[in-house]
């Protein structure tokens, strides 16, 4: 997979492969986030793309036929969450899939079936709201002849809602604020993935997708960890914060063969790592709200489930790798996002992470873009991808600004520039030390 963005944030022009493990090393506010943000976006936008497209439009007319009924037959209001026991949406699906035109026919027999629907299942509240059975008496309706036509353009928009939802991603991850704030220029950003080429420009927060059918073609699920506290409250903050609150919540589960092959690998990784597993998140839900616990694995002891608040910020690194695997929201091939996923731990544990990364991307084929200001971390990665024989697929790059604006420099063949900037502030102190010493000897 090859990345260029343009002119996002502090990005001038930056270029990078994330083909296995690509590491992004730098200090704070030289752009590393906001290439995870960009990748994020464009991934995450194109993912289920059609379906997504599909769900939007069918949505949309469901609301469209119900304000009608509302219209014409009560001015009482349908709640949402009853809408789906009086529609035939497969019916709709299917017209939405054949990308043809409804006649008013078709939207007078969709109303009949609704009123039928509902008189059938004796629903007294609704039963006395429809005063008509059908809608025959009013074929020349006006208002049936504006639902055709809404139904109809909204069944015919593709690029529109393409579009939208593409810009919703980037709104959602930079807050309305892509472009450059100090340049007219356009945003772009361009994914190239085997024979796919994928690119999103974006003007004054608007966004266009190029190649539509390319787009179509992400199945693989993208997953952005960049902070583990949403254990502790399950608090959202940007577009994929959510995502992973939900993700991590799922009830989603592999088939059985998968999920055997997925458990011998993760028990495989975390043996290798830890010595031993590590137990399983578990949410307690209420009507109020939502508690996360640990339950240990050791057979030898008998505990309650522990609040995951106290629980040590390494073992909730694992928790959250583990439980999306197991749940098969990541899966072969797919993408993980890891924006300094070093910053709450121990340098102990950071050579822990560094190895778990690197024997995941071995064992699931993943492509894993890594940020990060640790040496301990870069180092750790550079010699377990060497330990395990994939450093031929990873990627180094040394992220540093020059005139407000950011650029990378790929290092690797050689990551010494980048390790040398991480641990210059350790030298400086070490200088400082020396002539405060020869200061007060002078004394």
């Amino acid at each position: 997979m090859k990345l260029s963005i343009k002119n996002v944030g502090i990005l001038s022009k930056v270029d990078l492969e994330i083909n296995g493990i690509t590491v992004i090393a730098g200090e704070n506010d030289t752009g590393k986030s906001t290439i995870s943000k960009s990748l994020y976006a464009i991934f995450n936008g194109c993912y289920r793309l059609e379906e997504r497209i599909i769900n939007t439009k069918l949505n949309t007319i469901v609301d469209k036929v119900f304000e009608y009924l509302e219209r014409s037959y009560t001015p009482r209001y349908i709640p949402d969450y009853l809408r789906e026991k009086y529609i035939g949406k497969e019916r709709i699906v299917e017209v939405l899939q054949s990308k043809l035109n409804l006649e008013k026919e078709n939207i007078k027999n969709l109303v009949n079936e609704i009123v039928k629907n509902i008189n059938e299942e004796k629903n007294f509240f609704y039963s006395e709201m429809l005063r008509r059975n059908d809608v025959d008496e009013i074929e020349n309706d006006s208002l049936l002849e504006d639902l055709t036509k809404k139904i109809n353009k909204i069944i015919q928009m593709n690029d529109e809602i393409i579009n939208k939802l593409l810009e919703e991603e980037f709104i959602g991850e930079f807050n309305s604020q892509v472009n450059n704030v100090s340049s007219n220029e356009s945003s772009q950003i361009n994914m190239i993935i085997k024979n796919m080429n994928i690119g999103v420009e974006i003007i004054e927060g608007k966004a266009n997708l190029k190649n539509t059918e390319d787009a179509k073609k992400i199945y693989s699920k993208i997953e952005y960890i960049d902070s583990i506290s949403i254990l502790d409250t399950l608090n959202r903050t940007f577009h994929h914060s959510n995502q992973l609150v939900e993700d991590l919540q799922s009830e989603k589960k592999p088939n059985l063969v998968n999920a055997i092959e997925i458990e011998e690998k993760i028990k495989g990784i975390f043996n290798k790592v830890t010595k031993r597993g590590i137990g399983e998140l578990v949410f307690s839900k209420t009507l109020l709200n939502t508690k996360v616990f640990y339950k240990s694995n050791d057979t030898n002891i008998e505990s309650k489930p522990l609040d995951i608040r106290n629980v040590s910020a390494g073992l909730k690194s694992f928790l959250i790798i583990k439980t999306l695997f197991e749940k098969g929201i990541l899966e072969e091939n797919g993408v993980i996002i890891l924006d300094e996923p070093e910053v709450h731990l121990h340098p102990e544990w950071q050579v822990l992470f560094a190895e778990l990364i690197v024997l995941i991307q071995k064992e699931f084929n993943m492509h894993i873009l890594l940020t990060t200001h640790s040496p301990y971390f870069l180092y750790a990665v550079e010699l377990f991808t060497k330990k395990y024989k994939i450093n031929g697929k990873c990627k180094f790059y040394f992220s540093e600004k020059k005139d407000e604006k950011a650029n990378l420099i790929d290092v690797t063949d050689d990551i010494r520039i980048a390790f040398n900037s991480l641990t210059t502030p350790f030298f400086r102190l070490e200088d400082m030390e020396v002539k405060m010493e020869e200061k007060s000897c002078g004394e």
